[in-house]
C-alpha cells in the first residue's frame, strides 16, 4: 500500500528514468528501481510488461485474458442459440 501521491511519483521518475535509458520499465533493474523508491521488491516483475499487466485485470467485465475468454465462450453459445 503506497499512497496515490507517492505512488504518482515513483511512477514518473521510473518513466523518466526509462527515457533516459531508452528502456522499457521491465529492463530495469530492481537495484536502478530502489533507487528511485526502496518500497520495491523482487515480485515487481511480475506486474511489468504488457503480458502480466493483462493477467491482473480480473474485475468483471475487465480486458484481462480470463475476462475476454469468458465473454467470448458466454456470446458464442448465446449467438449459437438463434
Amino acid at each position: 500500500g503506497v499512497p496515490f501521491r507517492t505512488s504518482h511519483d515513483i511512477a514518473g521518475k521510473s518513466v523518466a528514468l526509462c527515457t533516459s535509458k531508452n528502456c522499457q520499465l521491465l529492463d530495469l533493474s530492481l537495484d536502478e528501481l530502489r533507487s528511485i523508491n526502496p518500497v520495491f521488491e523482487e515480485d515487481v516483475y511480475d506486474f511489468l510488461g504488457v503480458e502480466n499487466a493483462i493477467q491482473k485485470f480480473v474485475s468483471y467485465g475487465s480486458t484481462g485474458s480470463a475476462c475476454v475468454a469468458s465473454q467470448i465462450d458466454y456470446w458464442m453459445k448465446k449467438l449459437e442459440m438463434k
